[in-house]
């Protein structure tokens, strides 16, 4: 038997917005209010706090705090030289 029936209607793509989208750069911060939103429970035990730190590991930061910014700052450069990115502002 098919999965859609034979009478399904066709859904015409939206026609383009100029509202704007979120990026890829908010994506994490959706996903992970979602997480935090949906499985509270989850996420207080040990088990699911260490699944998000592995996840996203800046998960339980407060980005916003100088010392947590300066921190993150430090292990992203590290990461960088770890991997050799080098950033096109960087090169010339």
């Amino acid at each position: 038997m098919p999965i859609f029936p034979r009478h399904h209607r066709t859904i015409a793509p939206s026609p383009p917005s100029s509202a704007p989208r979120p990026a890829a750069s908010v994506s994490a911060h959706i996903a992970l209010q979602i997480i935090q939103t949906c499985f509270p429970d989850s996420l207080r035990t040990t088990d699911g706090h260490a699944r998000m730190k592995a996840m996203i590991p800046t998960s339980d930061l407060d980005l916003a705090s100088p010392a947590a910014t300066a921190d993150h700052a430090r292990r992203s450069a590290q990461i960088d030289a770890l991997l050799q990115l080098h950033h096109l502002s960087s090169t010339k």
